[in-house]
């Protein structure tokens, strides 16, 4: 690919963040909750948009292994917040 092209590109990758930074943005100015089901298709696209201009920088593993450490953390909660519903319960 020629640099003309590799710019092309990375100006259409910065765009899409753009884009999905700005779609964001006026969900939550909409009174929109991050928290929500509506959300995650926005939550989707800003994360695989940066995802995708984070290869150009060669930190495409980094945000793989940021993803992971965060689903740990994520499910880490779930159980302790089970634990404690359980002992509540009981």
């Amino acid at each position: 690919m020629n640099a003309s092209a590799n710019k092309d590109e990375f100006r259409a990758k910065l765009k899409r963040l753009d884009a999905a930074l700005q779609n964001a943005e006026a969900f939550v100015a909409a009174g929109g909750d991050l928290e929500s089901k509506e959300a995650a298709p926005l939550g989707s696209e800003l994360v695989s948009a940066f995802a995708d201009l984070a290869k150009d920088f060669g930190l495409g593993n980094l945000i793989g292994l940021y993803v992971s450490i965060a689903h740990e953390n994520h499910l880490q909660e779930l159980e302790r917040k089970t634990a404690e519903l359980k002992t509540v319960i009981s």
